[in-house]
């Protein structure tokens, strides 16, 4: 719809980011995550930092900025 209408807006999504939703809420649209208790909450913080991008990219074909 976004693109449809010409519209410049990104969508934030800010929680239930983690390692096994964050393919879809790419693919549903979403340009910037947010994801706290994903990256924070799992005792890996720098592993899962860098995990979720990858997966976004790697499973949606990411446009998202991390």
């Amino acid at each position: 719809m976004r693109q449809e209408l010409g519209l410049a807006f990104r969508i934030e999504v800010d929680g239930g980011v983690a390692h096994d939703t964050v393919a879809r809420i790419v693919q549903a649209g979403a340009d910037l995550l947010v994801a706290g208790n994903a990256v924070f909450g799992a005792g890996q913080p720098e592993r899962m930092r860098a995990l979720l991008p990858r997966l976004a990219r790697l499973r949606a074909n990411s446009r998202v900025r991390f």
